[in-house]
């Protein structure tokens, strides 16, 4: 299956945030990873199951972060027990859904919570609160307007505050700066040319975060929760706090080229003439062709190899052909090697 074989690339992406993390932090932390349809390696596999497939392979991830409820659902039914949240708005209606599968959700406004109040019937629902940095997604632009959503959730006892984040927005005014952009760059230039970014929003989150304690709207159980995968790869442990929510640093390979094996499951010839793929993309076969078949793979100039010899790919549709014309002893069975080191990540 597509998903235990890029299991191995993603527990080793973990490893190498983990000790990251564990040598830049100034305190413990919660790690976790953000579990969504849009990066590349995640293509052609099931996302909640990826993600159980990840837990139970790894203590190191204490969130699971998904973009939408179902996939959430989903990973719950399949037994993922740890901390489930979801990044992205959903319905008052869908309130029931989280609180019944224990999934922590945004709470977008002061109308949203009322509503889903008004629907729960005293269940309990976790609540995160964001602060909205400048990229027009989660969260609340106005400061006063996300006191008095603080100050609403506490008259409401089923009701429960757990975190309060922004996610920051690298822009220079024209480029949105990305993960494999900054890699190149040695350590310390990175981290200063990125903190130049954003410094005014880390000082800004930094005040209302004050503000929030001075006014008991937040308290030392509160989970504070800012940086991503620019920020850890900058090593800005200012932005650490007590939660980092990582997306490209799993699924690209910034931190360690993909290196897979995968199963021949099935192998044919093919005649002279044949299309080769979807709408001949490939053009047509010239000479009869022997193809060994492979589960579909969506990298970035992926690499094929079977006992080290170069195999020429026939892009296509699941499963993926590989050309093998002058390998006698190839086989049903046998495994691929499977190479990538430049996948960007969406």
């Amino acid at each position: 299956m597509n998903e235990n074989i890029k299991l191995p690339f993603l527990l080793n992406n973990i490893n190498s945030i983990h000790e990251i993390l564990t040598r830049t932090a100034t305190k413990p932390l919660r790690f976790g990873i953000v579990v969504k349809e849009f990066y590349k390696i995640l293509s052609y596999t099931n996302i909640s199951y990826i993600a159980q497939l990840i837990n139970l392979n790894t203590d190191l991830v204490d969130y699971y972060i998904f973009g939408i409820i179902s996939n959430a659902i989903v990973a719950r039914r399949l037994g993922l027990n740890k901390t489930v949240m979801l990044i992205y708005p959903i319905t008052p209606e869908e309130s029931i859904l989280a609180s019944k599968y224990d999934i922590e959700v945004d709470c977008q406004n002061a109308s949203w919570l009322r509503k889903a109040v008004s629907l729960l019937n005293g269940q309990v629902l976790k609540v995160h609160v964001w602060f909205d940095s400048g990229l027009s997604r989660e969260g609340l632009t106005d400061e006063n307007e996300l006191y008095e959503l603080l100050n609403e959730i506490k008259q409401y006892p089923n009701i429960v505050l757990i975190g309060l984040a922004t996610k920051y927005n690298p822009d220079t005014k024209g480029h949105y700066i990305k993960c494999n952009e900054l890699r190149p760059m040695p350590i310390e230039i990175r981290k200063s040319y990125y903190k130049n970014l954003i410094k005014d929003q880390i000082k800004k989150f930094d005040q209302i975060v004050e503000n929030a304690r001075k006014m008991q709207l937040i308290n030392e159980n509160t989970i504070i929760h800012a940086g991503c995968s620019n920020e850890i790869q900058c090593e800005l442990s200012e932005t650490y706090y007590d939660l980092v929510r990582v997306g490209s640093l799993v699924y690209d390979s910034i931190l360690n080229n993909f290196e897979a094996k995968a199963q021949i499951i099935s192998i044919k010839k093919i005649p002279a003439d044949f299309c080769l793929g979807y709408y001949c993309v490939n053009g047509h076969a010239k000479k009869e062709l022997k193809v060994a078949y492979i589960k579909m793979f969506k990298l970035v100039a992926p690499e094929y190899r079977y006992k080290n010899k170069l195999l020429t790919p026939i892009k296509s549709v699941d499963p993926y052909g590989l050309i093998v014309d002058d390998i006698d002893d190839i086989k049903v069975g046998d495994m691929i090697d499977v190479y990538a080191s430049n996948i960007y990540s969406f």
